[in-house]
């Protein structure tokens, strides 16, 4: 990851979706967003996931090892929020962040 090859102190990543959840909000109703966990804590929210086509994660469990492994902090973030970057690099944002 490209993250971890220059020594990123921060790693944003925007999405269809405003942050982490304990489960697919697309397919649970009572699914809850998370707004500040571990790399532990996605890795076991995404270790399960299968690398097939189609899989949407807000992570992919790989990277989400490198994240972690390269101590990366990160932010998930709705990709409406793209346009405020300073702010969502400040903490001032909508989403989860992953430390």
């Amino acid at each position: 990851m490209l993250s971890e090859f220059v020594s990123a102190d921060i790693f944003l990543r925007f999405t269809n979706v405003d942050g982490v959840y304990d489960k697919d909000p697309r397919k649970f109703k009572d699914a809850k967003k998370l707004h500040k966990i571990s790399h532990e804590d996605l890795l076991a929210i995404v270790e399960d996931t299968k690398a097939v086509a189609g899989v949407n994660t807000v992570i992919d469990p790989l990277a989400a090892k490198i994240l972690k492994r390269s101590n990366i902090k990160t932010i998930v973030c709705g990709k409406e929020e793209l346009s405020n970057l300073k702010a969502v690099i400040e903490g001032k944002h909508k989403g989860t962040e992953i430390s």
